[in-house]
């Protein structure tokens, strides 16, 4: 999948946009828009960005495995270091350790992660202020060029915007 995104800068012209992806074929759960007015998109059936859009969620969660493996090998060394030696862990004490280790992990950074603005949208965050409209559209790779030329045609005066790295 790729993100393409357009900057543009009034409703109307949003919705024209909206609506000519959907008659290309794109749908709905593909198109977000990220506004600082989001009532008015609802209101233009529009589909706003919500937070998973806009947060770090993803990028977070990886590392939320990462932490899960921490938190599970401390706990099984504490194990280890605090039983005493005729007590033994089954496989599933085991398995039960690495489970918890994960949850606790995935569950830590996801509440983080959604606090954590995306990298791409600062870029973008005082266009969106002054009342621009930042669509974003994800499309299968193939398609990328041909959604493009479609909003070009169109609109001349929108260009799709950069993903910054």
């Amino acid at each position: 999948m790729k993100r393409l995104l357009f900057l543009i800068p009034d409703l109307n012209e949003t919705r024209d946009v909206a609506r000519e992806l959907d008659e290309a074929g794109l749908s709905d759960s593909h198109v977000h828009v990220y506004s600082s007015q989001p009532n008015k998109l609802v209101k233009a059936h529009i589909h706003p960005a919500n937070v998973f859009h806009l947060a770090h969620f993803a990028v977070v969660m990886g590392r939320g495995v990462l932490i899960g493996v921490a938190i599970s090998v401390l706990i099984w060394g504490l194990f280890l270091i605090a039983l005493p030696s005729h007590v033994h862990i089954s496989v599933l004490g085991y398995l039960g350790i690495l489970g918890f280790g994960f949850g606790f992990g995935f569950w830590i950074s996801g509440l983080i992660g959604l606090e954590v603005f995306n990298h791409f949208m600062e870029k973008y965050q005082n266009d969106v202020r002054e009342g621009y409209f930042l669509m974003m559209v994800d499309t299968p790779d193939e398609r990328a060029d041909e959604l493009t030329e479609l909003v070009r045609s169109h609109h001349p005066n929108l260009t799709p915007k950069p993903l910054p790295h």
